[in-house]
């Protein structure tokens, strides 16, 4: 068997004796071959045939050079961009909820002082025509 290169996995040794079935030792002796050529099982040979195939045909990714760095470093500026308007926003919305808020209670306030505008009106109306209009007529 040819001498595998060191870095043909991106496991260590001891993993891919594991993985194989047999003890590191076998598997260092059988890829260098000085020890009177010794062989790995029929079993262990076929799955490292599988697993370098395997390998082999497993499309390889580009090493990162300077534009991935850069594509990195945008996203991160991008996310530091995006968080800071999303903070800004939502300090907007806030503040935007306080004033909604102060203006329900004012609306509230105001809408207690038109009803007892409106039940002092129908006092008076039902004191002047002398005929007493129901007070839950009006829902109040």
């Amino acid at each position: 068997m040819k001498k595998p290169n060191k870095r043909l996995f991106p496991v260590s040794q001891r993993d891919l004796a594991a993985y194989l079935g047999v003890s590191a030792t076998m598997l260092n002796l059988s890829h260098t071959g000085r020890h009177g050529g010794r062989n790995l099982r029929s079993g262990a040979s076929k799955k490292y045939a599988e697993l370098m195939l395997a390998h082999q045909q497993t499309p390889k990714t580009a090493i990162p050079n300077t534009s991935l760095r850069k594509e990195h470093t945008g996203s991160g500026e991008e996310s530091a961009k995006l968080s800071r308007k999303i903070l800004i926003e939502s300090k907007y919305a806030h503040a935007k909820s306080k004033v909604l808020k102060h203006k329900l209670e004012e609306m509230k306030a105001k809408e207690q002082e038109d009803l007892r505008w409106l039940k002092t009106v129908e006092r008076l109306l039902s004191e002047i025509n002398g005929n007493k209009i129901k007070s839950n007529d009006r829902g109040a």
